[in-house]
């Protein structure tokens, strides 16, 4: 039987830094052991159409999150 054990690692973009940073030791860590297992990781990425950006309420600053902005995309 196939093992079912992967690595989720879930909006580490840049634009989250400010609350990953204490996180972000760990997190390369279990991406290194699970490389090495090898075992998957699954990399998931915040982000929003333009549609949404455009009709999300005013209170909430999702400009930051658009799809092919330098501080939406990559690891911290």
């Amino acid at each position: 039987m196939a093992s079912r054990t992967a690595l989720l690692v879930i909006d580490m973009q840049v634009v989250f830094t400010a609350v990953v940073t204490e996180a972000l030791p760990n997190v390369v860590k279990l991406c290194d052991r699970f490389t090495k297992a090898p075992l998957p990781i699954i990399f998931t990425q915040h982000g929003h159409s333009d549609y949404e950006l455009k009709t999300t309420p005013s209170r909430v600053n999702w400009c930051a999150m658009e799809a092919g902005k330098l501080d939406r995309d990559g690891l911290p």
